[in-house]
């Protein structure tokens, strides 16, 4: 009998090292150091005390703190232990058998900590940026609005960012889907008159609004209207729930949408098609998930 060969069986094992060492901050640095070299989850390995439940001045802990392991006496050192690493990302594992509910607890309202300050309120942020001249170009969900206009201003961004909020820079050529697009708007649409579009033949959501598109001249417009529009992949999200969409593939460069898939829309399989390499996983997956009428 041949040995199964289904998607699941077919993922990539995570790697991951089992380490912890000195300090929660000391071995938050080589956690974020091994992440970024590629490891896919993290092993965390406790010192003794923490293992026996011993505070790390107890005398019996005396010799033994941060040796064959990381020390961890409160919720401030499991929040130093996963500072700036996603936990809603994360795959990690704990060794421990005594504390382990105790240990479970504090990493469960770490994550919720992390979770709580993610949670921008999108009006605050908008605001935020209509009183610096910004636009926001993309709204993808997950609480990440993407500011786009003079660097000035971006620069003041940077500086006083909303309460909660957190700024990061990406390396881009322009500020697309913005008004300061209108040019490449205008040349756009005096090109798209020449052209004569056919209907999809598949459902079409539209980026503006997350719109199911029938038409091909109305799926046109808004390609042409989409040169200075915001993206909003968060209502893209939401009509792809509303569809009972259960697997998404994104095409090349791709990576951060299904990125956002997996955190909003829980369940639902998906796949970046980053290669040529990965074009039988995507013939795969549409076969599992593809319904009578595909």
């Amino acid at each position: 009998m041949p040995f199964p060969a289904d998607r699941e069986r077919d993922r990539p094992w995570v790697m991951r090292t089992y380490a912890g060492h000195s300090s929660a901050a000391a071995s938050n640095a080589l956690y974020r150091k091994n992440l970024e070299k590629g490891q896919t989850g993290l092993s965390v390995a406790f010192d003794l005390p923490t293992q026996t439940g011993y505070d790390p001045d107890h005398p019996l802990a005396r010799g033994e703190v941060g040796k064959v392991g990381v020390p961890i006496a409160h919720i401030g050192d499991m929040r130093q232990l996963f500072d700036g690493i996603p936990l809603a990302e994360a795959n990690t594992s704990m060794t421990i058998n005594a504390p382990a509910m105790w240990l479970l607890a504090l990493y469960v309202t770490v994550a919720k900590e992390q979770a709580a300050e993610s949670g921008q309120d999108p009006d605050e942020v908008l605001a935020k940026l209509a009183e610096l001249g910004l636009d926001p170009a993309n709204r993808n969900g997950a609480g990440q609005v993407v500011a786009a206009g003079p660097q000035a201003a971006l620069a003041e961004l940077a500086a006083a960012p909303p309460e909660r909020a957190r700024v990061i820079p990406l390396p881009v050529a322009g500020a697309f889907h913005t008004r300061f697009m209108a040019p490449a708007e205008e040349a756009m649409r005096a090109h798209a008159e020449k052209v004569t579009p056919a209907d999809p033949v598949r459902p079409l959501l539209s980026n503006a609004d997350g719109a199911v598109v029938t038409d091909g001249g109305e799926a046109l417009r808004r390609l042409v209207a989409q040169v200075t529009r915001p993206v909003r992949w968060d209502a893209c999200m939401a009509r792809l729930r509303e569809l009972g969409v259960t697997a998404v593939i994104e095409l090349p460069p791709a990576g951060t949408l299904v990125g956002l898939v997996k955190r909003d829309l829980k369940g639902t399989a998906t796949l970046a098609l980053k290669t040529p390499d990965d074009l039988d996983k995507a013939v795969d997956l549409i076969t599992e998930h593809a319904g009578a009428d595909t």
